[in-house]
């Protein structure tokens, strides 16, 4: 459910508390497309026998969704986290009709439109979905590093999608600034070399580290806490280390 009018707030007033509110990571973002986004450039590689897919897009679309479960009122609008009392009122102050505590399940959601970068490894490899995070965040950290971008400034987030007929992840890089700053698009060049020295960046970011599996130094930061225990530098390592190499342009049928 996307509250796009905003909501209507309890008339009671309630006290407020004088600590810091609990800030946990109850969101999740999630890569849609959009119909009318602005294709800039899909390029197709062949990297030591293996194919490669990367392409730019502006005005594009993502998707944030919350992780809480709301309980509804299907009739007023009341909405909860531990349920809807019998006993209620509407916005307008008044005893709403619904005395059952019948309730549905919402979570809350909006979108965003910005620059993305989508890259395909087309490999088996890309089904794991642990693997694919640590390649991801290393990608992060690469993009970051070599190309002077402020971390803050670009995310990420993985889309389970169907190529030739199997089922994998592709990275999704896009900047975090709504609208697009052109961060992630640099990434896309005709001759791949960009994407090279993204890819040799993000190998020396975890190979140049000596924890076991991940931490501050390579794929962990603030942002990615809820999933610090599936993130694993050597596996980036290992994958990426396939994909380093010529980019050979692999030409295009008309209708792609």
């Amino acid at each position: 459910m996307e509250p796009r009018m905003g909501f209507c707030a309890e008339k009671e007033a309630r006290p407020v508390p004088m600590h810091r509110p609990e800030h946990d990571f109850k969101t999740d973002d999630y890569y849609i497309g959009d119909p009318h986004r602005n294709l800039i450039a899909k390029q197709i590689f062949e990297v030591n026998g293996q194919v490669l897919q990367i392409e730019s897009t502006s005005n594009d679309s993502l998707v944030v969704i919350g992780q809480t479960d709301y309980k509804v009122c299907p009739a007023c609008g009341y909405a909860s986290e531990t349920g809807v009392p019998l006993e209620h009122k509407n916005f307008r102050g008044y005893r709403c009709v619904n005395k059952e505590g019948n309730s549905t399940e919402y979570r809350l959601s909006h979108d965003f439109k910005t620059d993305v970068a989508k890259i395909t490894f087309v490999t088996q490899e890309a089904a794991d979905i642990n693997v694919m995070l640590s390649v991801l965040y290393a990608l992060l950290e690469g993009l970051s590093r070599e190309m002077g971008i402020e971390r803050t400034d670009i995310k990420g987030c993985l889309f389970y999608t169907s190529v030739d007929g199997c089922m994998i992840f592709s990275v999704v890089l896009y900047d975090a600034v709504a609208g697009g700053a052109g961060h992630v698009r640099r990434i896309v060049t005709a001759d791949g070399q960009a994407f090279q020295q993204v890819l040799a960046k993000a190998i020396s970011v975890v190979d140049s580290c000596n924890c076991d599996s991940s931490c501050y130094r390579c794929l962990r930061n603030y942002y990615n806490q809820k999933i610090h225990d599936n993130l694993n530098r050597k596996q980036a390592s290992a994958f990426l280390h396939q994909w380093a190499g010529n980019m050979t342009p692999i030409r295009q049928n008309a209708s792609e």
